[in-house]
């Protein structure tokens, strides 16, 4: 909460603590009902300060109402007011979700069972394409029968029949909208009834910019999830542990029947999981440098390319000028005869007594210059 006097500060939402059903937020994170700061739902309207001497209130039944400035707040007993930017900003849950439910059962301790659920604040509904996750991509190369079911049967809960074309290397992939996460497990569940496609050759891979992946868990002649709806979990080696946006489950060899299909219905992760907003990784920052470098080499290779077709368009002007040039030239010297004439050479022989006639007869003086002598009476 910012702009708002001595209410201003971080409010945190206690794990089990709920105003009558609803979000209850307590500044600083320290629990005091009757005095302590708060934010709070009652009897129509969310209130700041505390439940005896609440000094804002919105009428605004959204849970939680969206971040930003708020015109829709009026003073109760605000103190210290009137204060114009007043603003309260949601901050993306964070957390660890530790695995505690059985190995062959999703549970509900899951990331994306809290992404379902929008962190406990309604029932669970597919997380595919809402506020936390992208849309489920799957791969669609390969051979054989087309693509059958919804893609985002993968983030699901329910045993839909859903699968890939067949092809080695087929996927199913997620990217997180708002957060990172570090799995400590996973967990899968297959299903396509009577086609018996399980598979036992796949990867389970990560990556920052869903470009560079990395190898989380390798499965080579892993039959955990050879039955329909059949649900398992593995862990994630500490050593690869890292946080990663983008998630993918990729095949990597023949599945049960021979062929390539890669058939999931179910998808959960565990680990600790928090806001990309709070916490960049270093991966993150030096991709996107090297985007903008990227970026500028091609404006820059763009311009060169611009430039050298501007040198050939030159060069060629130039090559047709002397073309031309050459073709005038024979026209240049007709006309040069036609007016002046022919000019044949002089000889040396002749140029002399033509001087010699034009000047007169000359004799040197002492200094070597020549002046024209009187002719003798």
């Amino acid at each position: 909460m910012t702009g708002a006097g001595e209410l201003s500060g971080r409010y945190v939402q206690l794990p089990g603590k709920r105003y009558k059903g609803n979000p209850w937020w307590h500044k600083d994170g320290k629990f005091n009902e009757d005095h302590g700061r708060q934010v709070w739902w009652n009897k129509g309207e969310w209130r700041v300060g505390s439940t005896s001497d609440h000094w804002w209130a919105n009428k605004n039944p959204a849970q939680p109402p969206a971040s930003g400035e708020w015109p829709g707040w009026r003073q109760k007993n605000a103190r210290g007011g009137p204060y114009p930017r007043f603003a309260i900003h949601i901050v993306v849950p964070e957390g660890n979700f530790p695995k505690t439910s059985r190995t062959a059962s999703f549970g509900e301790d899951g990331m994306l069972y809290a992404f379902g659920t929008d962190f406990g604040k309604r029932s669970w509904n597919n997380p595919s394409g809402g506020t936390y996750l992208q849309s489920v991509n799957r791969s669609a190369f390969g051979d054989g029968a087309a693509c059958v079911g919804p893609a985002e049967a993968f983030t699901g809960r329910s045993m839909v029949h859903s699968h890939t074309r067949s092809a080695m290397g087929s996927y199913y992939a997620i990217e997180l909208q708002s957060h990172e996460a570090s799995p400590t497990h996973y967990a899968l569940m297959c299903y396509g009834p009577g086609g018996g496609h399980f598979p036992h050759y796949w990867n389970f891979e990560a990556s920052v910019d869903g470009q560079t992946w990395t190898l989380l868990r390798e499965h080579k002649g892993d039959r955990s999830i050879w039955a329909e709806g059949k649900i398992h979990t593995w862990p994630v080696a500490p050593t690869r542990a890292g946080f990663y946006r983008h998630f993918r489950v990729v095949l990597t060899g023949p599945e049960k029947r021979g062929r390539h299909y890669l058939c999931l219905s179910g998808f959960e992760m565990w680990g600790s999981l928090r806001a990309c907003g709070s916490a960049i990784t270093e991966k993150n920052s030096l991709r996107r440098r090297l985007e903008a470098y990227r970026k500028q080499v091609r404006e820059t290779e763009a311009q060169l390319a611009a430039l050298g077709t501007l040198v050939r368009e030159t060069e060629a002007q130039l090559a047709a000028l002397a073309t031309q040039a050459e073709q005038e030239m024979p026209a240049t010297r007709k006309l040069s005869s036609f007016l002046f004439g022919e000019q044949e050479p002089v000889a040396e022989s002749e140029a002399e007594p033509q001087a010699e006639a034009w000047y007169g007869e000359q004799e040197p003086t002492v200094e070597g210059v020549y002046v024209e002598m009187e002719p003798e009476r």
